[in-house]
């Protein structure tokens, strides 16, 4: 009983948190659940370079340290699709996702310990050689 009590609050908090417009945390193993749905849109805010050592599939990368195009680049995507979005850690993906609220977008979740922490399935996106 205690653990429905407390889940009920916890979705609450969650929701309240949501509508207020904050940057809220998915766990891999429940943004791994949703990486099918295509409703979905998984936001990679690495460099080329680590995007090059591989990334989640079907991610969509826009360089958050290329600050400008980062803001260009994000106003022209849909901001009623909902986005989770990754880096290595977590840290440029919250600041990301925090900008990213700011310009309107409201269903914004950064992925919890980034890449790193992801246990599922990883694109490779080396070079071939010519």
């Amino acid at each position: 009983m205690f653990m429905k009590i407390l889940g009920f609050f916890l979705c609450l908090f969650c929701f309240i948190y949501s509508v207020n417009g904050q940057v809220k945390s998915i766990s891999p193993d429940e943004a791994m659940a949703l990486l099918k749905n295509k409703r979905i849109v998984f936001l990679d805010v690495r460099t080329k370079s680590e995007v090059m050592e591989g990334r989640i599939p079907k991610s969509i990368h826009i360089d958050y340290l290329s600050e400008a195009l980062f803001l260009k680049k994000i106003k022209k995507r849909n901001e009623a699709k909902t986005y989770i979005i990754y880096c290595r850690t977590g840290k440029r993906s919250m600041a990301a996702a925090e900008i990213m609220n700011q310009e309107g977008f409201v269903n914004v979740w950064n992925l919890s310990g980034g890449i790193i922490e992801w246990k599922g399935p990883i694109s490779s996106r080396k070079r071939k050689k010519k």
